[in-house]
């Protein structure tokens, strides 16, 4: 499969992003892909998801958020609102309880809202036009 690499036993979240980028469906609009393989970036052991800051797509990848099963919807859902704020302009956030924090583990995803910071929050009625 592309992007496999056997050493790993892992696949690129980069070339997983390259070919979520071939399935674009309305030009200008943002698309999320969800996996359930076990992605990795350089540098990193693993990734839950990966987007280009202000970009047009993101992914996420459900294998390493769904251990236990019952916390992995709000998991998913606060990594998917994660990757769509970098295609949207938004950076890492310090603030851990922010939806923008950086997640190095499970423990940094349950630390965080699914909602914006205060500062988050004002660039997205910016970037929507509303502030």
């Amino acid at each position: 499969m592309v992007g496999y690499n056997a050493s790993r036993g892992q696949y690129s979240g980069e070339v997983f992003l390259r070919e979520v980028a071939k399935l674009r469906v309305e030009a200008g609009a943002k698309h999320l892909g969800i996996f359930d393989v076990d992605i990795y970036a350089k540098g990193l052991k693993f990734i839950f998801g990966i987007a280009l800051i202000g970009g047009d797509f993101a992914l996420i990848s459900l294998k390493r958020l769904s251990f236990p099963e019952e916390l992995l919807f709000e998991r998913a859902l606060k990594e998917a609102i994660h990757e769509l704020g970098h295609t949207l302009g938004m950076t890492h956030c310090p603030r851990k309880d922010c939806v923008m924090s950086f997640s190095n583990s499970l423990q940094d995803v349950d630390a965080k809202n699914a909602d914006f910071c205060e500062e988050h929050s004002a660039q997205l009625r910016l970037i929507l036009g509303e502030g």
